[in-house]
């Protein structure tokens, strides 16, 4: 990889930086990633700031080349080089259309259909996988924050950000007969697959690959903090994150466990005596 940082003052409250970065690795792309951001001095001990960043996500090597055989689903990495003796990518079923498939044969031998009239009349409900091997995730960010000191004693920091994601990396499972081609030459469910299903003669595998729509995310941060008289200060900080997949696929299972509230507030004093400090918090998520 290779950095590159500039920065500038425009004048005596204004201070401007930038910088770009490529990373290459073995098996994707190479990537350039700038950024650039602005802090203005409002007045003194104010300040305003923003910035515009992209960035990417190299896949790690778990999600590139994890074979994990957990008996009723495998986990797969999504690398070609890792599933070059499976068919799984070329050959199975989305998790969505076989739940549908198999609620419908189910009613369907409820209603007094035979075994294979029930397979029969519902086949096309199954519907082809198409999951990609996985590559690196990207992100472009803006910011916008502000920064203070009131009266010396009130420290105030807050900021909101949104992100938006193009390749957002992500699970979906999918459901492969075995043995058999889940379609015929033809394009139509090959009605063996389908035969497949209700026999539990399948596997299902859990695929890493990327999301193929935008995803968003959005967030926010408050921090205060009070100082009182012989070094005591009491702060407080809440930070929000929440995300949004949008038209995302039914089989899209994000990896996205950040949770939207999280909240603290911690009093304490570094200097009591000359050897004793203390400070005590709570936090919570």
């Amino acid at each position: 990889n290779a950095n590159h940082t500039t920065g500038l003052l425009a004048n005596d409250n204004l201070k401007l930086t930038s910088s770009i970065r490529y990373d290459k690795n073995q098996n994707f792309d190479g990537h350039l990633t700038p950024r650039a951001s602005a802090v203005y001095t409002v007045a003194k001990n104010h300040h305003i700031r923003g910035s515009f960043q992209t960035g990417f996500r190299n896949p790690t090597p778990g999600d590139q080349y994890i074979k994990l055989n957990a008996g009723p689903i495998t986990i797969l990495g999504g690398v070609p080089d890792n599933s070059r003796d499976l068919t799984v990518y070329q050959n199975s079923f989305t998790r969505a259309s076989v739940a549908a498939f198999g609620a419908a044969f189910g009613a369907a031998l409820q209603n007094g259909a035979s075994f294979p009239d029930a397979v029969m009349q519902n086949k096309e409900l199954l519907k082809k996988s198409d999951v990609a091997f996985i590559k690196p995730e990207r992100v472009k960010v803006w910011e916008i924050g502000y920064k203070g000191l009131i009266n010396n004693q009130l420290s105030v920091d807050a900021n909101y950000y949104f992100m938006s994601y193009n390749d957002f990396l992500l699970n979906q499972v999918v459901i492969e007969p075995q043995g058999h081609d889940v379609l015929l030459p033809n394009g139509e469910v090959n009605p063996d697959a389908a035969f497949d299903i209700p026999a539990n003669n399948e596997h299902a595998y859990q695929l890493y690959t990327n999301a193929s729509d935008r995803v968003t995310a959005m967030g926010a941060t408050l921090g205060l903090t009070y100082a009182f008289q012989r070094g005591y200060t009491l702060g407080g900080n809440m930070t929000y994150a929440t995300y949004d997949l949008h038209n995302a696929r039914p089989e899209d299972i994000p990896a996205f466990n950040t949770p939207k509230v999280r909240t603290s507030v911690q009093f304490g004093n570094s200097k009591v005596t000359d050897n004793l400090g203390f400070n005590i918090a709570w936090r919570h998520q």
